[in-house]
């Protein structure tokens, strides 16, 4: 994700809103009183992160981000109700106190988790209708105890140190900086994952991905340690707070917790979860090829030797992006692989159900793929997945020998269908062969499966 956000923020600006700062009388909850946004403003750069403050993150999450060179949105702002969370993947609500309504919880809840995506929280309000709103809606929470205090120390220690959250942690970590520690959530939940407790007992960094009030698809992630930038000013506390945000927006959930495993388990992989072994990570050299595809030219991915020969080809023809468009970049030290284009022209794929053809490529052009023809012209999968169940993005990179896999950008044009997995390893191709707007445009794959 990071190398290919950095790349495209290069080329996306839209502008830069300033609107009145807020007074001290419609600020509070915060851990001290003049703790606040410099001012209630926006940045967007159509970036796929945003964060969300109600306080000062400018040398706390902002720097995070930067040093980590994932770009992102900014939204200064205690009212979150008016906000489109839709462009976003992941969002960081970065608090130290505000005025924050249930209102404007339940934007992030329906905004984000209930869109299937990631909400991520650092710090807190102790604003009652913060409390109640985060406890009706996302967390169970103490609603009769949520003011502000500073754990003992050491004021992290981590309890689960097999959960992906807890990966690079120093535990157990005193801060330098004992204002880092201040925290106003006392969590609750029982369906939560607590991966580590402050000094007082309290869970202060856990993942709950199931078991929403009402319902709900999404992740939410909450380390619940003041987000205000002043507090994070020692460079090991900094430190800290980056390995938790870094550990936020990579992938919190592998396939090995589905189906009731928890972080720490250890099985092999004879036994009877639906997961293969791990494949070999494929790379770009691996992958590309200049074949012809439909008797047009191309530059694609030949994935036949990773799908069973199922799902062929994913890259760009005459007919959709130009072959000189696609684009695949790889890199060993970070793990990651991504490909596809910056094209508004569709990216194709060739479907071929059950590996009815063998590993034949077809040669002749035709029209949009079907139920008679599914090794016609299919667009490349996007986010819907065909309403299958099986997130076809993971299971496509999965296949690639990559543990996480990402959609950085989908396209709602061009009706060709699209294919989807029958399995989460993407061993297992086919389509529902409908007509459909909207395509998958870039890929990120990232952590080696092996």
């Amino acid at each position: 994700m990071r190398c290919f956000l950095k790349y495209r923020a290069v080329f996306v600006f839209v502008g830069l809103v300033l609107a009145a700062s807020l007074s001290h009388a419609e600020y509070t909850g915060g851990s001290n009183p003049a703790i606040e946004p410099p001012n209630d403003h926006a940045r967007i750069l159509q970036n796929t992160v945003l964060v969300l403050e109600t306080t000062d993150t400018t040398d706390s999450i902002q720097a995070v981000l930067t040093n980590l060179t994932v770009p992102f949105d900014l939204i200064s702002s205690t009212d979150w109700t008016g906000i489109d969370f839709s462009p976003y993947d992941i969002v960081i609500v970065g608090m130290d106190g505000g005025s924050i309504t249930e209102a404007s919880v339940q934007a992030i809840r329906t905004g984000v988790i209930d869109a299937g995506k990631r909400a991520c929280f650092v710090g807190g309000s102790s604003w009652a209708d913060f409390a109640n709103g985060v406890n009706n809606n996302i967390i169970g929470l103490d609603t009769a105890n949520y003011g502000w205090a500073i754990s003992a120390a050491p004021h992290v220690t981590v309890t689960d140190p097999g959960h992906p959250l807890a990966q690079g942690l120093t535990s157990p970590m005193t801060f330098a900086n004992i204002s880092a520690a201040y925290y106003m959530a006392r969590l609750t939940d029982a369906d939560m994952e607590v991966v580590a407790v402050n000094g007082d007992g309290q869970p202060c960094i856990v993942f709950k991905g199931s078991n929403f009030p009402g319902g709900g698809s999404g992740e939410f992630l909450w380390f619940i340690n003041s987000a205000f930038g002043d507090y994070w000013g020692d460079a090991g506390d900094f430190a800290f707070l980056q390995q938790v945000i870094d550990n936020f927006i990579a992938d919190p959930e592998p396939p090995l917790f589905a189906d009731g495993l928890e972080s720490g388990d250890t099985l092999a992989w004879t036994e009877t979860v639906g997961l293969a072994p791990p494949v070999a990570p494929a790379t770009c050299a691996d992958l590309w090829t200049d074949m012809d595809v439909w008797g047009w030219p191309a530059a694609g991915l030949d994935l036949r030797a990773r799908t069973n020969s199922t799902l062929h080809w994913l890259g760009c023809a005459t007919d959709g992006c130009d072959p000189a468009e696609f684009y695949c970049l790889d890199d060993a030290g970070t793990e990651i692989l991504i490909f596809g284009t910056a094209s508004s022209s569709a990216l194709r794929t060739v479907i071929d159900p059950g590996n009815a053809a063998g590993d034949t490529m077809p040669a002749t052009p035709f029209n949009c793929s079907s139920d008679a023809e599914p090794m016609w012209v299919s667009n490349a999968p996007d986010s819907n997945c065909n309403g299958s169940g099986i997130d076809c993005i993971q299971a496509l990179c999965r296949a690639l020998g990559y543990q996480n896999g990402f959609l950085l950008r989908e396209v709602p044009s061009n009706v060709c269908p699209e294919p989807h997995s029958l399995n989460s390893e993407g061993t297992d191709w086919t389509s529902d062969f409908v007509p459909s707007d909207g395509w998958g445009a870039e890929y990120q794959c990232s952590v080696f499966a092996d």
